[in-house]
């Protein structure tokens, strides 16, 4: 019906850098939030891309209910032939999620795997592995490492187009350059 058409539609337009190119995350969810949750529970894609709006809303809990669903239809063997994609993607985002909550390990253990089943060419999902491995990095007190992590996802949100992504990952290396007192390092990283 007209709900399976407009998922099928959101789905192809998340699918896209150039929708989350500027940021406007209200906008994003509100298209998520108008398709029935039993449609987006039926779509692996737009599940992920629901998870995905939650992290970046700092709605931690619900976006690990949402990977709960994907990973559930994706062991159902609904998803096709980028199953293998899609489960590295769930991956790399409870990875972000554990970042996010200082689990170290966790972080270690999800991201550089999923990363490795991601295409290359997948500019996005590379930007979030290695800003949420910088944000371990710089966590664990492993402050040069996270530096390179934090470069590394704005070069790749800069490949996709996604702005607020590139400044995320120039500020966050760019803090920690201060942090270290290399203040004119920070001043041409920023």
């Amino acid at each position: 019906g007209d709900s399976e058409f407009a998922a099928g539609v959101i789905e192809r337009a998340l699918d896209q850098d150039a929708t989350w190119s500027d940021g406007d995350l209200a906008l994003l969810a509100s298209w998520v939030d108008a398709v029935p949750p039993a449609i987006i529970q039926s779509r692996p894609r737009l599940g992920l891309h629901a998870a995905r709006l939650l992290y970046l809303q700092a709605r931690f809990d619900q976006a690990e209910t949402q990977l709960a669903h994907v990973d559930s239809l994706l062991q159902s063997g609904a998803s096709g032939s980028d199953r293998q994609v899609l489960s590295a993607m769930s991956a790399l985002y409870r990875g972000a999620i554990a970042a996010v909550r200082g689990d170290f390990q966790q972080v270690i253990a999800l991201i550089p795997a999923a990363l490795a089943e991601i295409p290359r060419e997948d500019h996005r999902a590379h930007a979030l592995g290695f800003f949420s491995l910088g944000l371990a990095h710089e966590l664990a007190e492993q402050t040069g490492q996270a530096v390179d992590d934090y470069l590394r996802s704005s070069a790749e949100a800069r490949g996709a187009g996604i702005l607020f992504q590139d400044v995320h990952g120039l500020c966050a290396a760019a803090q920690l350059q201060i942090s270290q007192g290399r203040l004119n390092l920070a001043a041409m990283t920023c």
